[in-house]
């Protein structure tokens, strides 16, 4: 009766060991840290989110001194901000508490990098850590970077229509369009001038106006026994018109 008294404390004893190792393996079970992104590949100048997730049971004990993880430093990245969120459930009787911290990171060159691993001290006194991540920065489009160094003539032509502005371009080039209009006109009024003179112009017709002189008579000769005035035989009798003679005045 002894012995079986005996052996019944010593199997409670050894159940109350047994179930104090589960609660504390349990307890160490209950806290973790995990880290994510939401892409593992992106463009330079583009932008990605580093999820860090911390979760604790409400039974392991120590809930109350749970943390957010705060990260500071991201070697190949800059920090645009970071955001916290604060989760509880209860599953079954047993509470949860979760907190989730949203990291924005910008690429600062593109390239290959690694997101190192994160540590967080538990309610039990332990360091745990997350996983290392690879991300790749892919280089941007060359079409991408033109737009960004100046933007394309469509996008500058739809700001200029939108703020009233006329391009630079566009003011030069009205310039040079009105100053070849009157280097043209300067040039070219002197000759249309001078040809349209020389147009009108006609040839003087005055020594046709004058009236030309016009003989007509007989050249006669008077010879003895010819009546006066009759014409002498066989003389030539001339018709026509010549040109009119300047007489030299007679000096007395």
């Amino acid at each position: 009766m002894r012995l079986a008294n005996r052996c019944r404390l010593a199997g409670v004893a050894l159940l109350l060991i047994l179930m104090g190792y589960g609660l504390g393996v349990a307890g160490a079970a209950d806290f973790s840290i995990e880290a994510t992104v939401d892409r593992t590949k992106v463009k330079f100048g583009e932008s990605l989110q580093l999820v860090i997730t911390v979760t604790q049971s409400l039974g392991s004990g120590g809930g109350e001194r749970l943390g957010a993880p705060q990260v500071s430093k991201i070697p190949g990245f800059d920090i645009a901000g970071q955001r916290t969120s604060h989760n509880m459930t209860i599953i079954n009787g047993v509470g949860q508490v979760q907190l989730q911290t949203v990291v924005e990171l910008v690429p600062q060159e593109p390239g290959n990098f690694n997101i190192p691993a994160l540590q967080l001290q538990g309610p039990d006194g332990k360091v745990h850590a997350t996983k290392p991540i690879a991300v790749t920065v892919l280089p941007p489009a060359p079409d991408e970077e033109a737009a960004a160094a100046g933007g394309s003539p469509a996008d500058d032509a739809a700001a200029a229509d939108e703020s009233g502005e006329v391009p630079a371009g566009s003011r030069v080039g009205k310039i040079l369009v009105v100053a070849l209009f009157v280097l043209g006109a300067i040039i070219g009024a002197p000759i249309l001038l001078s040809f349209l003179l020389n147009r009108g112009a006609r040839p003087s017709t005055r020594w046709q106006d004058e009236e030309t002189a016009t003989i007509t008579g007989t050249t006669t000769a008077t010879t003895t026994g010819s009546p006066a005035g009759s014409p002498r035989p066989g003389a030539a009798r001339y018709e026509g018109t010549r040109p009119p003679r300047s007489e030299s005045p007679i000096e007395d």
